[in-house]
Parts: structure tokens; C-alpha cells; sequence
């Protein structure tokens, strides 16, 4: 009897020690909170968000007005400028431009391509660079003394007119031609090359309204012998409208 009493006793003993452990483990898994993440676990990290917006790009028209030397003095041009304007940092695209005070022996005309970079266009205040590189023509008048010098005599000299520079008066002409003298008034309507550069301010009035000031200067080829007449500095006043939201 003592022998299964103390059998009873030893099976007993070894129960308890055995289930005091897996009763310690259950309190410790149910104290757990079954939604929370395991601690070994790492959070993880939400993706970023990408942004698309759309690139602010359209035609731009300009119209300009230019005040500049002309033949030895002050003159007034007027024209426009427009071609498509990327990113509202590039613009390509035509210009043209004509003496606004033409007369019958002065005037001026010309265009070309017209290239445009510009800094901050997306701010309040911003700046540009501007080129036309073309051609046009002109007529201007001046005294032979300034173009020529003083001539060595008062006989008929040799004088270049016009496209292609033939010297000579004409073989047919019923009276003999009038004197030249030191100030005697010479016609010349000659083609050009320009390259007119210019550095320009913009105040961004609105997204599609941009108010520029530029000064820059005229560069004249191809016009001998009055190059020195038709170039000169510039300085302009343009409205640019459009160019895309």
C-alpha cells in the first residue's frame, strides 16, 4: 500500500513539474496581443508618391517695339516675335521688324530666326537672352564726304551703288551728270546679314503674360560702305503672350 501511495505521490510530483511550464507559457501567449506585430519584425515602409505634372509649353507672340541708331541717328522699330516656347526656358522661332519712320531714301526691314533662353521664367522676376539672326534691306542717304572722304577733285568719281558695286555712270544720258561734290547727298539701297543680340529683364505678369526690357546691339554685314549707318545698340519694350499653363 505505502508502494503505490509513494507511486501515486512520484506520478503526481512529475505532473505538476511538467505543467507548470506550459500553463507559464500559455499566460505569457495570451498576455500577447494577437493584432500587434512581433517585435523581430520590422514596420514596413509606405512606397513614395510620384508626382506627374505636365511641362508648361506653347506658341508665343510678341509684339515689339525698338528704339535704335539709324544712319547716325536715333529711330524707332517696330515688329514681332513668336515661334514655340519649351519649359518656359527655350524658344525658337521667326522675328521681323521694319524702320517705322521709312521715307522714300531711308528705311530699314529685316527678319530672321529668333532663339530666346530664359532664367526663372517660372518666377515673378526673370531674365532672358535673345538673338535674330536673318537679313533685310536698307536705304539710306549721306553725304559723299562721309562716305567716301573729300574728293581729290571736283571731276566725277567712281561710286558704288546699290546691290553688286558697279562703278561707273550710265553710257546713255542726254546731259552730262551734275558735279560731285564733298556734299552732294548719295542714295544707297543695299542688302544686309544681322545678328542683333540682346539681354532682356521679364516680369512674369501672369502664367501666360510676361512684360520684357532688353538692350543689346545690332550687328550689320554685307552692306559696304555703310555697315557703320545700319548698325548700332538697341534697346526694346515686348509684351510676350502665351507660352502654356
Amino acid at each position: 500500500m505505502r508502494d503505490v501511495a509513494r507511486s501515486l505521490a512520484c506520478a503526481l510530483g512529475a505532473l505538476v513539474v511538467l505543467a507548470v511550464p506550459a500553463v507559464a507559457q500559455e499566460a505569457a501567449s495570451a498576455s500577447v496581443d494577437p493584432s500587434a506585430p512581433p517585435a523581430a519584425q520590422s514596420t514596413p515602409v509606405s512606397p513614395g508618391t510620384l508626382t506627374v505634372e505636365r511641362v508648361p509649353s506653347g506658341w508665343v507672340i510678341s509684339p515689339d517695339v525698338t528704339m535704335t541708331e539709324f544712319n547716325k541717328e536715333v529711330g524707332t522699330l517696330i515688329g514681332a516675335y513668336g515661334g514655340w516656347l519649351s519649359d518656359r526656358t527655350w524658344l525658337l522661332g521667326m522675328g521681323g521688324y521694319w524702320l517705322a519712320n521709312n521715307t522714300h531714301n531711308e528705311g530699314m526691314a529685316y527678319g530672321g530666326v529668333v532663339v530666346q533662353a530664359m532664367a526663372h521664367g517660372d518666377r515673378r522676376i526673370g531674365f532672358a537672352v535673345k538673338a535674330l539672326v536673318g537679313g533685310g534691306e536698307a536705304t539710306v542717304t549721306a553725304p559723299y564726304r562721309d562716305v567716301y572722304g573729300t574728293p581729290a577733285s571736283n571731276s566725277l568719281p567712281d561710286i558704288v551703288f546699290g546691290h553688286g558695286g558697279r562703278p561707273g555712270r550710265p553710257s546713255h544720258q542726254p546731259t552730262p551728270p551734275p558735279v560731285i561734290t564733298p556734299n552732294t547727298q548719295l542714295v544707297f539701297h543695299e542688302g544686309f546679314f544681322i545678328a542683333e543680340p540682346q539681354a532682356q529683364l521679364m516680369w512674369n505678369v501672369s502664367s501666360n503674360v510676361r512684360l520684357t526690357f532688353g538692350a543689346g546691339y545690332r550687328i550689320i554685314a554685307g552692306a559696304d560702305p555703310v555697315n557703320d549707318r545700319l548698325r548700332g545698340p538697341i534697346g526694346s519694350v515686348s509684351v510676350e503672350f502665351g507660352g502654356g499653363h
